[in-house]
């Protein structure tokens, strides 16, 4: 094998795509998001280009063609927009490390992306795909100003690339501050003093014009008005920034010693204090996961993988400069090669077990809308539905998977322990969604399939 294979990034793309297509298609529609099929094929085109639905004019009109194709399975066409942004991310992921690795190195930590937990959960849940492709579109940015040091018109491309960043998800707002991180310890072809000058004016009023789009849309979130929490600057969330950080380093789910406001703000502090005391590559990929992981702090204060997508490049590009700087002594070369063993070997067992996890309740998903589908005209005559035994996670989306396969106007009572007898038709789960057996993250024991079921109405006597 050549030392520099592939020879164009983008073919490592095209190899890895058919891997991430299959796993995110046998996802089988996982989300607890379930409510963007309902709002992609009930709001008006116009309504999303105007942003009176929400500050995610991308994400909607993507669902609302994916209703369009296929609107009995949505969730199986969005699937493939992560899996096709994904596979491109690693191609340009490669294409930035071999700027600063060896080209052995850079395949290497392009693979580790590749199957990293936390950039995995965007890619298999159905909802996340903006995360994904904001994703991509901020690499472009990056490569695109990075190839700007030498024309200059490169820089106006990447600025129209953050743009498209941004109307895909919010937290692309960072990209701005980022770059100007970037020309201040990336760029040594000039003195600081004349980078800032050639970078600011273009930076300058693009970070105030989305800075200013985005506390507009906190205020005017649209379909979203109710998703989020209300403080958007509360100080308690400058916590939720190192829980998530804690989230993707230890890539586990975020049990009490992740959720611990003590330890979020232990992991918070160490982290401003390796980019304090670290320069260069290492200093600017710390910023980077930094940035995305706490913008997303911010707009929802959520401790969740998906968040740490974009994040992940940023620690990606910081441990690939920590290996060549490893690598120049024997002893810290043995050491790093035994961690980053350990690491990857970690992620893929995580990353096995959230396909699995997933894509197990997906196939709850799929069963319990075809269900609700294939007796529709029942749902509509009673006007009503219960919904037994719908614990975590399915008691998301019941009422919306209604709403979605039936219609408006049906009264839905939920979290029932049995079925009434009352006569109502009913949907059940069974014991498939016991709160003891997915409070872990685990899956159940008795499989995943067979185990929802639906009464039909019974007329009264």
């Amino acid at each position: 094998m050549q030392k520099n294979w592939p020879k164009h990034p983008l073919t490592l793309s095209a190899i890895v795509f058919p891997f991430v297509l299959v796993l995110a298609l046998s996802m089988g529609g996982f989300t607890d998001d379930p409510m963007h099929s309902v709002w992609g094929r009930d709001t008006p085109v116009f309504d999303i280009l105007t942003l009176r639905a929400g500050p995610f004019p991308i994400r909607l009109l993507l669902w609302k063609f994916a209703v369009w194709v296929r609107p009995e399975r949505p969730f199986d066409v969005m699937h493939i927009f992560p899996a096709v942004a994904h596979a491109l991310n690693v191609g340009l992921v490669l294409a930035l490390l071999r700027q600063f690795c060896t080209p052995r190195g850079a395949l290497l930590w392009a693979l580790f992306f590749l199957v990293y937990r936390p950039a995995n959960e965007g890619v298999l849940w159905a909802s996340t795909q903006p995360d994904v492709i904001c994703t991509t579109f901020s690499l472009l940015a990056l490569l695109a100003w990075r190839r700007g040091v030498e024309d200059s018109r490169w820089r106006l491309v990447a600025l129209g690339l953050i743009l498209v960043a941004t109307a895909t998800k919010l937290s692309a707002v960072v990209l701005p501050f980022l770059l100007m991180a970037h020309v201040l310890w990336m760029e040594e072809q000039t003195t600081v003093r004349e980078r800032i000058r050639c970078a600011a004016p273009l930076l300058a009023p693009l970070a105030l014009i989305l800075v200013g789009y985005a506390l507009w849309m906190a205020a005017h979130r649209g379909l979203w008005q109710t998703a989020y929490e209300p403080e958007t600057f509360a100080v308690w969330k400058f916590l939720r920034i190192g829980e998530n950080i804690a989230r993707g380093l230890l890539l586990i789910r975020p049990i009490n010693m992740v959720k611990s406001d003590a330890f979020g703000f232990l992991v918070l502090l160490v982290t401003v204090a390796a980019i304090w005391r670290s320069r260069g590559l290492v200093r600017f990929g710390l910023l980077w996961m930094v940035g995305f992981v706490g913008i997303s702090a911010f707009s929802s204060g959520y401790i969740a993988g998906r968040y740490l997508y974009s994040a992940s490049v940023g620690l990606i590009l910081a441990c690939s400069q920590l290996a060549v700087w490893a690598d120049a002594n024997a002893v810290r070369r043995r050491i790093a090669i035994c961690g980053a063993s350990l690491w990857m070997l970690v992620s893929l067992y995580c990353y096995q077990r959230d396909v699995r996890y997933f894509s197990c309740w997906g196939d709850v998903y799929r069963e319990a809308s075809a269900l609700v589908r294939d007796h529709r005209e029942d749902v509509r005559r009673a006007g009503r539905l219960a919904v037994a035994r719908d614990f975590s996670p399915v008691n998301l989306w019941s009422a919306w998977l209604v709403r979605y396969e039936v219609g408006e106007g049906i009264e839905t009572e939920l979290q029932l322990p049995a079925c009434p007898s009352d006569g109502r038709p009913c949907l059940s789960y069974g014991e498939i969604a016991e709160e003891t057996v997915t409070a872990a993250g685990s899956l159940p024991v008795s499989g995943c399939e067979g185990h929802v079921t639906y009464r039909p109405p019974t007329l009264p006597r």
